[in-house]
């Protein structure tokens, strides 16, 4: 089977998504269209970066997807497969108009839910998801969600994790807790800040490592001042998330409003870091509260504050937690575990054409 990927992904994300693909023994070929080159190379791989045309947006918006079918149609792909509902859902559809193939839409985040909100929007998303063939999305709550207004299959296939190199490691412990993500208003950066201020007035003196970079920056950087954190929490910016980078702190957490199911949560969780975090989207799939990790009671920082320091007074009693959320990942988001997955949806495939 030939498959065309056509998706908006950060390079970990292509990683996470494309290695189970080529590790499929019913795939021969998998083309991947991106603006920017993906830095691994494979036999079954094959790559076209964009244009420069494309770097103009009207050209972009509008000569995309004729590009990519026309670089298809000479491979004579059997399926595609997209990712990220604006723009490249459109697109695919478009291309698979054009060449008359099939398609399946995986949905990332809950970015397309949003958009769903607006009617034009629904009118949309109905329009072009009811042409798929299936649907992949990051777990339950997705599922019926889509359940409701799709007849199509719709099976629970996100990211995975590759548990080979995210793993617990002996790395020195620098921080008690540490977030992951872009500082937006959607992760609420600042509440876990406010919350690292109840606890140091609780008598309890945490650190907060906060990794990635965003608008909310400075704001988060103002915080951090009048609270008088400085020498307590620490915007680390952007960086590259390695197993010494997670285990360099104890505690997981995020404050997120909206969720698919973050890779970075999945990452903390193979690395066996004690997680806790809020109940959003797909969250819920894989942690189990006191089984494989925790979440937040209400997003309140006094409440926050509580349930932390709990957990760092009795974080040597969890160990069987920890060690049950790498099981969590290893059973369910693993490079192996997709690529069985992805089997059973090829012969579902098959056997539909």
């Amino acid at each position: 089977m030939k498959i065309a990927v056509i998706a908006l992904l950060k390079p970990s994300q292509v990683t996470y998504k494309i290695t189970p693909l080529l590790r499929s023994d019913m795939v021969s070929l998998v083309v991947l269209f991106r603006k920017n080159k993906y830095e691994v190379s494979h036999e079954k791989l094959v790559q076209f970066v964009l244009p420069k045309f494309t770097k103009f947006k009207p050209l972009y918006w509008t000569l995309t997807p004729f590009y990519v079918a026309y670089q298809l149609r000479k491979l004579d792909i059997d399926l595609l497969i997209t990712y990220r509902f604006m723009p490249h859902t459109i697109y695919t559809f478009v291309v698979s108009k054009l060449l008359r193939k099939p398609f399946i839409y995986s949905q990332i985040d809950m970015d397309v839910v949003t958009l769903f909100e607006n009617s034009l929007g629904k009118k949309l998303i109905l329009t072009i998801l009811r042409r798929a063939i299936q649907i992949n999305v990051p777990g339950l709550q997705s599922s019926r969600f889509w359940g409701k207004y799709l007849s199509q299959p719709i099976n629970i296939l996100h990211s995975t994790i590759d548990i080979d190199m995210f793993k617990p490691t002996d790395a020195e412990v620098k921080y008690d807790l540490m977030c992951v993500g872009v500082l937006t208003k959607l992760k609420r950066v600042s509440l876990i800040i406010d919350t690292i201020y109840l606890l140091h007035k609780m008598g309890v003196k945490v650190t907060l490592a906060v990794v990635g970079e965003g608008n909310q920056r400075s704001h988060l950087e103002n915080q951090i001042e009048t609270l008088g954190l400085s020498q307590h929490v620490y915007l680390l910016g952007h960086q590259i998330v390695t197993p010494t980078l997670l285990c360099s702190a104890r505690v997981f957490t995020m404050a997120s409003n909206s969720e698919g199911l973050p890779c970075a949560l999945m990452e903390a969780m193979a690395c066996e870091r004690l997680c806790i975090v809020t109940d959003v989207g797909n969250i819920p799939d894989i942690i189990v509260p006191s089984q494989t990790g925790f979440l937040y009671q209400t997003i309140k920082p006094s409440l926050m504050a509580s349930q932390i320091a709990e957990l760092l007074d009795k974080y040597n009693d969890y160990g069987l937690v920890r060690k049950n959320a790498r099981h969590m990942i290893v059973k369910n988001h693993s490079f192996e575990s997709a690529t069985k997955k992805w089997d059973k949806i090829f012969k579902e495939v098959k056997f539909e054409k």
